[in-house]
């Protein structure tokens, strides 16, 4: 809006260099009420289409939607993955040990194997495997089974079968041979 001074009146400038001028009131020309309708109709139409402009339409949220949808499915997986494969690398970890104590104390005492809790391997014993000697311990407690979540050792006889796996026991340990495995169907082979 502008305004327009009426006759005789000079237009009023701002002063440039003198800040401590004050500024006249001038009066407002009176506009009609035709001019003032139209303006305030283009105000709306301008401020209508500004607000169009800045929203989102459905289509594009759904396709951001569909487009978040398709990332987490890729990636959700490789997550489930990543813990499966952190708890297999514990546990071959954890087998791996007690398969090398195990060698170790058949070593040390004679070719004999830990009885079937395998406490001997955390304590200190003499040849014959009484506690109290010069050998060992070769662990401070049973390692836990990460699947199983339980350090139990589950005693056989032969290899074991499916029917010899479940969810209680941490480990499977053949007190004729010395054999170990992880009590966990899938890596039955390890």
């Amino acid at each position: 809006m502008t305004y327009l001074p009426s006759e005789g009146e000079k237009p009023f400038r701002f002063p440039t260099n003198n800040t401590n001028v004050k500024k006249k009131k001038q009066p407002l020309k009176p506009l009609s009420l035709l001019s003032g309708m139209q303006q305030i109709l283009t105000w709306s139409q301008n401020e209508m289409s500004q607000f169009k402009k800045a929203g989102f339409t459905l289509i594009e949220v759904l396709i951001v939607v569909v487009i978040l949808a398709v990332l987490a499915a890729t990636v959700i997986p490789q997550f489930t993955d990543s813990t499966t494969d952190a708890k297999k690398s514990s546990v071959m970890l954890n087998l791996h040990t007690l398969r090398s104590q195990i060698q170790l104390y058949r070593a040390q005492h004679e070719g004999d194997v830990p009885s079937a809790t395998l406490n001997e391997l955390t304590i200190a014993t003499d040849v014959d495997g009484n506690a109290g000697g010069t050998f060992g311990p070769y662990i401070t407690k049973i390692p836990v089974n990460s699947f199983t979540n339980s350090n139990s050792v589950k005693t056989l006889t032969a290899a074991p079968t499916s029917t010899d796996f479940n969810t209680t026991d941490g480990w499977l340990y053949n007190t004729n041979t010395g054999e170990i495995w992880i009590n966990y169907e899938d890596l039955k082979d390890e």
